[in-house]
């Protein structure tokens, strides 16, 4: 029997042995790990790694090397590569780190196949190869993964279905992001296993079939975008019950780079076409906060009950098939900001007690909505709750940049309110902007054009302008009268964009308009404003649109303009103009539309017009000019300078001579002349050019009489379209008849 001396010797002996084998199997670990990261090195391309934080992993310590971290025992526990400009591929060595929780390579240029071998991987927590250039199928969660948190292979070249087995091995998934690849067949509905699942992004991919009403059993779904895909069928009203969903995307016609900041997410002609309506349920979902579903071919009405919704700050429905009125539930959305129902067909009108005034988006147009635009509510304007890592504020980006994109608004916040092309009528004398929502830093868009409003431009609609960054009025195309207000240089400089093209606007133009420094666009087209264009325009240095056009403006085109070198487009057409096209107008380079005809201009067309590249459309046709065409002039057709009796020829009257044209026949020319017919030819071209016009102007006229009856925005729209073509179809048909003239005479 060992005496205690000797007892406790023996457990020294022993502890050191154990102590021993531990340190050699770390050890061992340790080694193990390090050629598993050295094979991994080995793999990736030297010339992607210019930092050389990769290259520099030598030493024998790897814990120290950039991007790796270790456990308590020198195990390698994460792999942290983002953002290294890395190419490559993956080796499958990587499954060897026993230890590994945390695994990431997002934002590289990894190629090749993801390796079966990460499935080894019983430790991993986190797995994130987003935006790389993997290809082949999805292999992980083909064995047990019980740890995997995270699992993000977004914007890869992935395809394939999705794994059935990820519902099965890996049940506590919290976050699957496979969005922006090209994975088809349907969702799997066993997914649904995943209990603990916050976000499921399956977005940008070619999925078909339905949207499994299994999902509704997840509770703690939080995101769900299902966009961008082929997917059909009804939207299920289960969905309803996943009571912690906060953004639900259903469609998204638009790129998906708004969303994504991505150019490798499946580009497909056709996205989610659903049947049937909104479900209820889902709407009532007390902490959804985004609801998103544009273009979606969803129909009927909308619910009428939206529960407190008192989260819910964004909804896009627009363009779809909507009908009925605006629910009144949505009067007790107060944090909504952005509400899109833009290109639907509902009717009705609109509750004052909507809080129209504090929404930064409100978009009605393309309705048949009815009554007046009113002073709504504007209660008490909350803050957006979004934080800004919300996953809600990739959408909030998506309604500025795609809908704010045509206004060159630059930075800043918006308020953007459209009501445009509907039915609305009345007195339209206050801007509905709540007055909390006004500031230097904030620019209001607001659009009413195509309807019946009437009213008056004075300082009932320009009064918030000084008090606001910017402001852009659209009210073309309805009945507003009176003149422009000799002092709106100073009630409004601010003003960015005036649009009041279509009304009934008269009187001139004044001189303070040259104080609207910020302005961007005028468009006072179709109206009855007379006088001569103000000398002072020409302050407007950072116009882009001038359109005047179908007024009874006179005088002289003022040389100045020429100062106006951000100008795109200068439509001065149809007005009672005089003098000549000054020259001085070749030096506006960013000039990609000049429309001066069907004026009284004289003189000669400047030759610097061919030399201006970005002139696209140019229109000089019914003046008086004179003198030659500028040859080479691209953009200078001949049915661009017809109508001008002194203007020399153009190409098209090469073959013809005589009136209209003013090159005079020669002796025996009209029997040489290309069009020779012998008579039948000649009877045939004259019945069917008979019948054709006759049949024509009948079935046209009652049909397009019948629309111009009952559609007043269409009717706008087709007496502007008149003006332009009859002119150009006079000439024409007088040249056809003059050669068919000929082909008579040279039969005979």
């Amino acid at each position: 029997m060992l005496r205690p001396p000797q007892m406790v010797r023996r457990r020294r002996h022993l502890l050191l042995l154990f102590l021993s084998f531990l340190s050699l199997f770390f050890s061992l670990s340790s080694s193990d790990d390090l050629s598993s990261l050295l094979r991994f090195k080995s793999s990736i391309s030297s010339s992607s790694d210019p930092s050389s934080r990769v290259l520099n992993w030598t030493g024998p310590n790897l814990c120290l090397w950039s991007g790796v971290s270790c456990g308590s025992q020198s195990c390698v526990t994460s792999l942290g590569l983002d953002s290294f400009g890395l190419s490559g591929t993956l080796d499958s060595s990587i499954g060897a780190l026993t230890e590994l929780r945390f695994l990431s390579l997002n934002f590289n240029a990894f190629s090749g196949e993801i390796p079966a071998e990460l499935n080894r991987l019983g430790k991993l927590e986190t797995l994130d190869l987003s935006y790389n250039w993997f290809n082949g199928s999805v292999p992980v969660c083909a064995s047990p993964l019980p740890n995997l948190r995270e699992l993000r292979l977004s914007f890869n070249h992935l395809s394939g279905s999705i794994p059935y087995a990820i519902g099965l091995n890996c049940p506590n998934l919290e976050v699957l992001d496979l969005s922006g690849n090209f994975l088809v067949g349907s969702i799997p509905p066993n997914l649904a296993s995943c209990g603990k699942l916050k976000s499921l992004l399956l977005f940008s991919n070619l999925l078909d079939d339905i949207i499994p009403v299994e999902l509704g059993s997840l509770k703690k779904l939080q995101t769900l975008d299902v966009s961008r895909n082929s997917l059909s069928g009804p939207i299920p009203a289960e969905l309803g019950g996943c009571v912690e969903l906060s953004v639900l995307v259903l469609s998204n016609p638009y790129n998906g780079k708004e969303v994504s900041n991505s150019s490798t997410y499946a580009d497909i002609d056709d996205f989610n076409y659903y049947q049937g309506g909104l479900p209820e349920r889902i709407v009532q979902l007390t902490k959804l906060r985004v609801l998103w579903a544009p273009r979606a071919t969803l129909e009927g009405v909308l619910p009428a009950d939206w529960g407190s919704c008192d989260n819910l700050e964004m909804v896009n429905l627009g363009e779809n098939l909507f009908s009925g009125g605006l629910p009144n539930g949505l009067v007790n959305c107060t944090n909504l900001k952005f509400l899109n129902l833009s290109s639907n067909k509902l009717t009705g009108m609109i509750s004052t007690d909507l809080l129209v005034p504090c929404m930064d988006l409100f978009d009605v147009s393309g309705n048949q909505l009815s009554g007046a635009i009113g002073t709504y509510n504007s209660g008490t304007c909350v803050s957006p709750k979004l934080p800004i890592d919300d996953s809600a504020l990739a959408y909030y980006s998506y309604f500025l940049n795609k809908t704010f994109a045509r206004f060159d608004f630059g930075s800043g916040l918006v308020s953007y309110h459209n009501f445009g092309r509907n039915n609305f009528t009345g007195e339209m004398s206050i801007l509905p902007l709540a007055s909390s929502k006004l500031g230097k830093e904030r620019i209001y868009a607001f659009l009413a054009d195509n309807n019946s409003l009437t009213g008056q431009l004075e300082l009932g609609l320009l009064g918030i302008c000084n008090n606001s960054k910017g402001l852009v009025i659209n009210l073309s195309n309805n009945l507003f009268s009176g003149g422009i207000p000799v002092e709106i240089g100073t009630m409004c400089s601010s003003l960015t964009m005036l649009e009041f093209a279509g009304n009934q606007i008269n009187g001139t133009i004044p001189e303070s308009i040259g104080q609207l420094i910020g302005l961007i666009s005028l468009d006072l087209s179709r109206n009855q404003i007379s006088g001569q264009l103000p000398i002072s325009i020409s302050n407007l240095r950072n116009l882009k649109r001038l359109l005047l056009s179908h007024n009874f403006l006179t005088g002289s085109i003022p040389s100045n303009l020429s100062a106006l070198q951000s100008l795109e487009v200068l439509d001065l057409s149809s007005n009672s103009l005089s003098g000549e096209i000054p020259g001085k107008l070749i030096n506006l380079h960013n000039l990609s539309t000049l429309l001066l005809n069907n004026n009284k201009l004289s003189g000669k067309i400047p030759n610097g017009f061919a030399s201006l590249p970005a002139l696209k459309n140019f229109n000089v046709s019914f003046n008086n000019l004179s003198g030659p065409v500028p040859s080479n002039a691209s953009a200078i057709s001949c049915s661009a300078v017809m109508g001008n009796p002194n203007l020399q020829s153009c190409q098209v009257t090469v073959y013809l001579c005589g009136p209209p044209t003013e090159r005079k026949c020669a002796r025996g020319e009209a029997n040489n002349t290309i069009y020779y017919v012998n008579e039948q030819d000649h009877r045939s071209e004259m019945i069917w050019l008979s019948i054709s016009i006759m049949t024509g102007f009948v079935g046209g006229f009652w049909c397009v009489y019948g629309v111009l009856l009952f559609k007043r925005t269409w009717r706008v729209a087709f007496f502007q379209m008149v003006d332009d073509f009859s002119d150009n179809m006079y000439v024409k048909i007088v040249i056809t008849v003059r050669r068919l003239s000929q082909s008579k005479a040279s039969y005979k």
